[in-house]
């Protein structure tokens, strides 16, 4: 076991007790010789040994008090001070060298203390900082984060806003053409389309056909183009009902520049205008910039080209519900309730630019019979090919209608009684010359038809008087043995003459009411 070392104070003491014994014993032997007998008495060797015994405890406990117990209060703040206890102070009780020493470690102490403190507290600034620095550099991210949700909704809620306003003006109308150019409007007010091209799908030709479009230098020719189902970008569009984006048409061959109408490149987008599984046709974009349209954007237009879809799905269905409500079941030509709407219009228009409008009413001859004898189906395969038959005979402005049972109206604007003698005249001999299933039945061996012919403002002043006496003519051409067509004449007023005795009344008088008789074929 190693043993400490002796501290300075008991080594002055035991120094200091070591002298005063030397010199104490050099005292007395100098007493001893000069004196000798004194030594003889054993009492002076006690007191000399109390002495030095006294004088070394003396020595010891003064230099313990003045430097051992200072020193070791000092060593023990240092040994504290040394584990980073820098509050801790030296006592000082004197102003000698052991209280300077003890003055100086405290100051010591004192700057270490605020050096300390000065870095615990830049420490803490440190800590600080770095904690700021970190909130505000999160705080930087989350407002970049909530700068850019915020952005995304201000441009969701534009969009939203966008599609809303579209949605109001593409329910403004109903009628498919009027729908074109609320499409255009759309496209261009609402989403700053400048170029774009509607193809409708005509499932009958299973062809793709232009409807509207825009930004085109030569619109007419673009107009006639058609694609078929997997013809181009448009007809791969319509096959699978997917949406294709070239976002440099230099660089794909499927791009047939509108079959060679437009040679320029750029961006192309093509959108299906698909609704509920029904197939309505493609939408195109076109940009003079390759990567034109934005993911965004993209997005934008098809939302877009959905509503679209319904809208143009709407007006399909108004149109269909309109054909139902205006087209005859059977025969599929306009029915009597359109006919009525149309003749008031012709009448309204041939007063304004004072023209003629003229009415034929037409009955097929002993339909009665027809249909008695070979049963309600085949009258009704009678009627709808002799309903297609006309058509051939009339000119496009002519409208033709199913007026009930066999009796059917044509309506003849911008023409006068004269000319609807030809019109008529066409009709008897087609419909005569026509091989009608089961016609060489019917008296004469084959099917006929009686015609009545009224015009505006000749014969009437309104169209339903004008019906009235189309009616009358043709009534008149069936009592007068039918195949055949009769014009309406206007009843003569009589002329006051004076009675001759020699006459009777009834070689004078004329029928009121008599309606011509102008044709008539064999029967």
């Amino acid at each position: 076991m190693k043993l400490p070392k002796p501290s300075l104070g008991l080594k002055l003491s035991f120094g200091t007790s070591l002298v005063l014994t030397v010199v104490f014993i050099t005292i007395f032997s100098i007493i001893g010789f000069e004196k000798p007998q004194l030594f003889h008495q054993g009492r002076w060797w006690v007191l000399i040994l109390l002495t030095v015994i006294f004088s070394a405890t003396t020595v010891f406990l003064f230099t313990y008090s003045i430097v051992e117990r200072p020193l070791n209060s000092m060593r023990r703040i240092m040994l504290q001070s040394e584990k980073k206890s820098f509050l801790l102070r030296v006592p000082v009780k004197t102003k000698d060298v052991i209280g300077d020493l003890g003055s100086v470690f405290n100051r010591m102490l004192q700057k270490v203390t605020t050096l300390d403190a000065f870095k615990i507290e830049t420490e803490r600034d440190l800590i600080m900082a770095q904690e700021e620095l970190k909130y505000k550099k999160a705080l930087e991210e989350k407002s970049k984060t909530i700068a850019k949700t915020n952005k995304a909704l201000e441009n969701k809620l534009r969009e939203q806003s966008l599609l809303i306003d579209m949605a109001r003006m593409l329910t403004s109308t109903i009628e498919k053409e009027n729908l074109f150019q609320v499409i255009g409007e759309a496209l261009t007010t609402k989403l700053g389309i400048r170029d774009f091209a509607l193809f409708l799908y005509n499932v009958e030709k299973q062809i793709l056909e232009v409807k509207a479009l825009m930004g085109f230098k030569n619109p007419e020719a673009i107009k006639k183009i058609t694609f078929a189902v997997g013809e181009g970008v448009s007809g791969q569009v319509i096959k699978s009902c997917k949406k294709i984006y070239i976002p440099d048409t230099h660089k794909e061959s499927q791009y047939l520049y509108y079959k060679g109408e437009r040679f320029e490149d750029g961006s192309f987008l093509s959108l299906p205008l698909v609704f509920q599984d029904n197939l309505i046709g493609v939408l195109n974009f076109t940009r003079p910039d390759p990567y034109a349209f934005s993911d965004e954007e993209i997005d934008l237009l098809e939302a877009a080209a959905s509503q679209m879809a319904i809208a143009l799905m709407n007006a399909k269905l108004y149109d269909t519900m309109k054909e139902v409500a205006i087209l005859d079941e059977l025969t599929q030509i306009y029915n009597r309730r359109y006919f009525y709407q149309i003749l008031p219009q012709e009448v309204v228009r041939a007063k304004r630019f004072r023209k003629q409008t003229s009415l034929l009413m037409i009955d097929i001859d002993h339909f009665k019979l027809y249909n008695d004898t070979y049963g309600h189906i085949a009258g009704d395969i009678l009627l709808r090919e002799f309903a297609q038959l006309i058509p051939h005979y009339l000119r496009e402005v002519d409208f033709w209608a199913r007026f009930g049972g066999e009796e059917f109206a044509v309506i003849l604007p911008n023409t006068s009684k004269a000319s609807s003698k030809i019109v008529a005249t066409k009709i008897l001999d087609a419909i005569s010359k026509h091989n009608f299933p089961k016609s060489s039945s019917q008296p004469g061996g084959r099917l006929t038809v009686s015609i009545g012919i009224a015009s505006y403002p000749v014969d009437a002043r309104d169209y339903e008087v004008l019906v009235k006496n189309a009616d009358a003519a043709l009534y008149k051409a069936k009592r007068k043995g039918r195949n055949r067509f009769e014009l309406f004449l206007k009843p003569r007023k009589k002329k006051p003459v004076k009675k001759d005795k020699t006459k009777t009344d009834s070689d004078s008088g004329k029928v009121m009411g008599e309606v011509h008789h102008l044709f008539k074929t064999q029967s």
